[in-house]
């Protein structure tokens, strides 16, 4: 390769220790390439470029190449072929780049995803990779490598959260690992808004720390996964209690199982404006909805709005600390409900005396 590449094309940088570094990127034959410095090797020069792997081994150029460092004497490197699939190779002191492998296919033939995407790779702990890269549907993918596991022993590509939780293909996953325990994933939706992966039950949880003290318990009752794509992204007009959208009314016709007084939350992937969920709901139906990703105190906030509460600073100073504020949520974890709106709650006929 000559020390030139396609423009726009993404160098993947890596550090395995304070005095080295390896870089990678495609070439205009869809190469791989790599070229690395190292404070004490070759008069502290960098090394030319050399190709990974034999001629057949190229990708669309363009492409990106995900490259980690889950120890410092190995390397793990990640792209998609121009079939789709992705594939991977790695690099230690022993194995070389070719010694005793090739670039392999992750997962099976039907595993493949728009060329030119992106797979982000992170490292929980030195002997763990987990994988994520959004589909042909939109959807969020994810696999995972150990010792014990492989990448196929006991597990493939899996979608991360439910149908109606799709993005524009080519989008790129972010993720990091705060803890060994930990991952936490950030992609933009197609209403533009950021999402973070916060789970349900993530969100159930912080409905209970909130509701709980005010002696208001939680139940979660039952759980229906609904195939009504177009109101996937809502439109929820000007999301005022007491008027809703056709949209809207559609979606909250949607009770099964539910009891008249029972809040039923409908967790989509975007609305129209875009906003984190929306308390409005059409007379009889109690319920809201919730954005998937949204803040995790979002769920509390909208049902709060359910049970009659009003933005305590609608038109004047922000209150951050309170769970009912008109502007960003949860200041102060967890966010404060005051006497009378625990009263409001009370009084509500969707809340039951124990």
């Amino acid at each position: 390769m000559s020390s030139s590449v396609p423009q726009r094309s993404v160098v993947s940088p890596i550090a395995r220790f304070p005095q080295h570094l390896d870089l990678f990127v495609v070439g205009f034959n869809g190469g791989i390439y790599s070229a690395w410095w190292d404070q004490n090797a070759n008069n502290a020069r960098w090394n030319p470029w050399f190709r990974i792997g034999p001629d057949w081994a190229n990708v669309p150029s363009g492409s990106v190449v995900t490259a980690i460092a889950r120890k410092p004497d190995q390397i793990d490197l990640f792209v998609v072929g121009h079939n789709g699939g992705i594939y991977s190779t790695w690099w230690n002191p022993n194995d070389g780049w070719e010694g005793n492998h090739n670039w392999f296919r992750i997962g099976p033939d039907w595993a493949n995803v728009p060329t030119n995407s992106v797979v982000t790779a992170v490292a929980r702990n030195p002997d763990q990779i987990d994988l994520f890269v959004v589909g042909h549907n939109g959807g969020i993918y994810s696999t995972w490598w150990n010792p014990n596991d492989g990448w196929e022993s006991n597990h493939n590509w899996f979608r991360i959260g439910p149908d109606w939780a799709n993005v524009p293909t080519n989008s790129v996953v972010t993720a990091v690992a705060r803890n060994p325990d930990q991952i936490d994933l950030f992609v933009v939706g197609h209403n533009g808004g950021i999402y973070p992966n916060i789970p349900i039950n993530n969100m159930i949880a912080s409905i209970r720390q909130v509701y709980e003290p005010a002696g208001i318990r939680v139940e979660l009752i039952t759980t229906e996964n609904l195939n009504l794509p177009a109101l996937n992204n809502l439109n929820v007009g000007a999301c005022i209690l007491g008027t809703t959208t056709a949209a809207q009314d559609q979606l909250f016709a949607n009770r099964n199982f539910a009891g008249a007084n029972d809040v039923v939350v409908y967790f989509i992937g975007s609305t129209i404006p875009a906003l984190g969920g929306c308390g409005a709901h059409p007379a009889g139906r109690p319920g809201a909805v919730v954005v998937q990703g949204a803040n995790a105190w979002v769920l509390a906030h909208e049902v709060g709005h359910v049970l009659g509460l009003l933005h305590p600073d609608q038109g004047g100073p922000l209150l951050p600390n309170r769970l009912m504020t008109s502007g960003p949520l949860g200041a102060t974890p967890p966010p404060d409900l005051i006497g009378s709106e625990v009263a409001t709650m009370r009084n509500s006929n969707l809340t039951d005396s124990c």
